[in-house]
């Protein structure tokens, strides 16, 4: 019977000591292997985030941008239009229209719709989308500008053309008389070609700006509604509030679009960690010169356009005091006409230099990211 029972408790034995060995060897070797997978599996992507965030290459930028000038003026975000409703009405028609902008929102949509990588895939793409928002704004309003200040040159290229005319007429007559010269005709003819040198040259201008109006809204934009009319005297004065330089910080140029998608590629990993580093130095690097170089930009056209509205004023206050001399009889009409011109000239400095410092503007506020 004991011998029985031996051979019956032997299997019993047997299984239970193979329980033990398999549930040792599970705990002991095959657990460490498995529950950090398990762990790194289902944590959650913040924590992979992070664990990026803290390989970020740290860039050293300044506390301020050299070329800021002192009196910027300490606001949040501008819009893109710079004020002008007209051109915040065209900017929103490129964007609807341009094929770039199309094809990035439809790989967006694509980045949500797949299951690997796809959060990394969309902020790719969206920073690639803010990229060209930004580069849209740009050229529609340098575009604009362009088109307002031909329409500005046009004015004034009809009005040089008739004072020419004027001034021909008058110094042929006193030239029969004797009382003028032949020095005295010829400057006023080159007045006269002048103003029509500039009549040409502002048609095409306007032009070519509208073409391209037309070409990044998809829509025939025809002419801005202030580009026939005459710039108003508030747009010659030195820089007030609506176009005033506006302040940042270098920081914010960590959020540029450029910025942004190197940050992503440290998380894509596309690259070696040395490759993706770089790159992500170069593009703040690249940031924080394109940005020094916009407020240099900035701040001599502005300086340009204070100048040339002091000059235009300056002319305005000759013209007047020839007038006053003109109507008492002591100096004749040929030097109101001179004096018309000189008035007219000025002002066509002041609205090309009021064009320059407009579009600086506007690639600043690119620059900024905004």
């Amino acid at each position: 019977m004991r011998f029985f029972a031996g051979i019956t408790t032997k299997p019993l034995v047997g299984a239970t000591l193979g329980g033990m060995g398999q549930w040792l060897f599970v705990n002991t070797l095959v657990l460490p292997v498995i529950l950090p997978l398990v762990l790194l599996t289902h944590a959650p992507a913040a924590s992979a985030q992070a664990a990026t965030a803290s390989t970020v290459p740290v860039v050293l930028l300044p506390t301020t941008f050299h070329n800021v000038p002192a009196d910027a003026v300490e606001s949040g975000a501008r819009d893109a239009s710079l004020g002008e409703p007209a051109l915040a009405r065209l900017i929103a028609l490129a964007r609807a229209h341009s094929p770039a902008r199309a094809q990035a929102e439809a790989r967006i949509s694509n980045a949500r719709r797949s299951f690997s990588g796809g959060d990394i895939e969309q902020r790719m793409h969206a920073a690639e989308l803010a990229r060209l928002d930004l580069q849209l704004s740009e050229e529609l309003a340098h575009a604009w500008f362009d088109a307002r200040t031909a329409g500005a040159k046009l004015d004034i290229a009809r009005v040089l053309d008739a004072l020419g005319a004027q001034g021909l007429l008058l110094i042929n007559q006193r030239l029969a008389a004797g009382l003028a010269t032949q020095a005295d005709l010829e400057r006023m003819n080159e007045a006269a070609i002048k103003a029509r040198a500039l009549n040409v040259r502002a048609t095409q201008e306007r032009a070519a700006a509208n073409a391209r109006i037309a070409a990044l809204t998809g829509e025939n934009a025809g002419e801005p509604a202030s580009a026939s009319a005459p710039v108003p005297a508030s747009a010659l004065a030195p820089a007030d509030a609506a176009y005033a330089i506006r302040a940042a910080l270098p920081v914010a140029l960590l959020e540029r679009p450029e910025v942004r998608a190197a940050r992503v590629r440290l998380e894509a990993r596309d690259a070696s960690p040395q490759e993706l580093a770089a790159f992500y130095r170069e593009a703040v690097l690249k940031a924080l010169e394109e940005t020094e170089t916009a407020y240099a930009a900035a701040v001599s056209a502005r300086a340009q356009r204070t100048a040339a509205a002091e000059l235009a004023a300056t002319a305005a206050r000759q013209h007047t005091a020839v007038l006053a001399q003109v109507e008492a009889g002591r100096l004749g009409r040929v030097q109101h006409i001179e004096a018309q011109i000189v008035m007219q000239d000025a002002r066509l400095r002041a609205v090309e230099a009021d064009n320059s410092y407009a579009k600086a503007l506007a690639t600043l506020e690119r620059n900024l990211g905004k």
